[in-house]
């Protein structure tokens, strides 16, 4: 079972023999008692390995016998040592790879972090890189229980954190501090519900204040929908509130596309340029030399790749890729057919927007083609929605 490894570390040569001589070849090795392995046939020629300590008398012997043969290869631990021995500066990089390897095993090279409900795992990164626990950190410097404290000392979003290793990989679970809903006002302050566009109400929901429309009223933007002022039982006396609730109406939303049928597009040349920068833990290195841009209109795509091994054994180095590519501007004739197809595409996504949390009653469609080469869409929207927009007053106490 551990025959390759004998052979490895005694070292082999790979002879080569034309197809019609493999029985000559084979005869000779069991005549020598030469072990034989990895016998492969190709072509016209058949190979095989043998020990290097048995070329020399094969060779003797093959060419004694009139053998025509070749040696394709030499392989295992003394080729390796000869070629180190010829060139030492491999083994420095080597060494020094090696050290580098052990000493870096107690960097964190990864963080990943679960809990995140608000807050972003960038903004969460960038507390912990602060508090000296990011990537490329030493770990075994870093106390985790003081830094637990820390962090939820000077960062009230944080309720509970913890991190611990993984290998390599600072592995952080967060819980984020529940805050209650602040429904207080400050002090004096009220508010009015006003209208925030034009609309025929449908019905008044209030929770606090007092209605000033009804069921069937049509408003314009501003109107007052629900008072902050109250009247009281005594007569002419009045009580601020800051008024609330819920006023559906059903508005009127206009919407135009157009497309013209000939334009200007920007469109690429095909000329393009890749800047590339490599970060390895916290250190980032430029590989372009040239910061300038050789293009005078240009657009620009951003990527981000981190290096795997083999597809599998994540490192902590970041290749960073800025390809910028030259742009012009043409002159472009479409069909009527492929304006209304554009035109409708708009349309749709402009009517998503404006609909957003409302409701689509019905809506109107107009479609003209203008002399001027000009495919144009009118739409009337008519939509449910809420329509109530708080404002907020101020009441100066009155002085005894």
């Amino acid at each position: 079972m551990l025959d390759w490894l004998w052979y490895f570390l005694s070292g082999w040569s790979e002879i080569t023999v034309d197809a019609a001589c493999r029985g000559v070849l084979i005869n000779l090795l069991w005549q020598l008692e030469i072990p034989f392995w990895r016998e492969k046939s190709g072509g016209n020629a058949v190979r095989v390995r043998i020990r290097r300590k048995d070329l020399e008398c094969f060779t003797m012997r093959a060419e004694a016998e009139g053998l025509c043969f070749c040696i394709s290869g030499n392989g295992g631990l003394p080729v390796i040592l000869t070629f180190c021995r010829r060139r030492p500066g491999l083994a420095v990089g080597g060494v020094f790879l090696l050290a580098w390897c052990l000493y870096s095993q107690n960097l964190i090279w990864h963080l990943t972090i679960n809990g995140c409900e608000t807050m972003e795992e960038r903004e969460v990164e960038a507390i912990l890189t602060e508090a000296g626990c990011g990537v490329g950190e030493y770990y075994p410097a870093i106390d985790f229980d003081a830094l637990h404290a820390s962090l939820k000392a000077q960062n009230p979003d944080i309720a509970w954190i913890s991190v611990y290793m993984n290998g390599t990989t600072a592995e952080v679970q967060l819980r984020e501090t529940r805050h209650p809903a602040d429904l207080s006002h400050p002090e004096n302050t009220y508010a009015n519900v006003v209208a925030a566009e034009a609309g025929e109400i449908v019905s008044v929901r209030v929770y606090e204040g007092q209605a000033a429309v009804a069921e069937g009223d049509v408003v314009t933007a501003g109107e007052l929908l629900i008072s902050g002022i109250v009247p009281m039982k005594e007569e002419g006396q009045n009580r601020p509130e800051y008024a609330a609730g819920e006023v559906l109406a059903v508005v009127a939303c206009p919407i135009s596309v157009e497309v013209s049928l000939n334009r200007e597009k920007t469109v690429f040349t095909g000329r393009e340029t890749v800047k590339k920068s490599v970060k390895i833990f916290k250190n980032t290195i430029n590989l372009f030399g040239n910061t300038g841009i050789p293009y005078a209109t240009y657009d620009t795509i951003d990527m981000m790749e981190e290096v795997c091994l083999f597809d599998r054994f994540s490192v902590p180095v970041t290749i960073f890729s800025t390809v910028i590519r030259e742009t012009e501007t043409i002159r472009e004739t479409i069909t009527p057919e492929e304006a209304v197809a554009e035109a409708m595409i708009r349309l749709r996504k402009e009517m998503d927007e404006a609909i957003g949390t409302g409701e689509m009653l019905s809506r109107t469609v107009t479609t003209e083609l203008s002399e001027d080469g000009t495919y144009r869409i009118d739409c009337l929207l008519y939509l449910l929605r809420d329509i109530a927009a708080t404002e907020e007053f101020t009441v100066t106490p009155a002085v005894q």
